[in-house]
């Protein structure tokens, strides 16, 4: 099984790098990544992935709003 995975992240080094990581694990694809809440909400309705990696603060939210 191949696991569908989303980056929320407000910094794009951290960004980058956790998607270079994961693209050394067999078993996950990151079909998507945003810097912000908003721009996440409108992809994560399209594309439904399995896991969501994100950033607890971003502000002027937390990933639990």
């Amino acid at each position: 099984m191949v696991y569908r995975t989303f980056i929320l992240e407000d910094d794009e080094h951290a960004r980058a790098e956790l998607q270079s990581h994961l693209s050394r694990v067999p078993d996950v694809q990151v079909v998507g990544h945003a810097a912000d809440i908003d721009t996440a909400h409108a992809q994560l309705a399209n594309l439904k992935p399995d896991l969501l990696f994100s950033d607890v603060l971003l502000p002027p939210h937390t990933s639990f709003d």
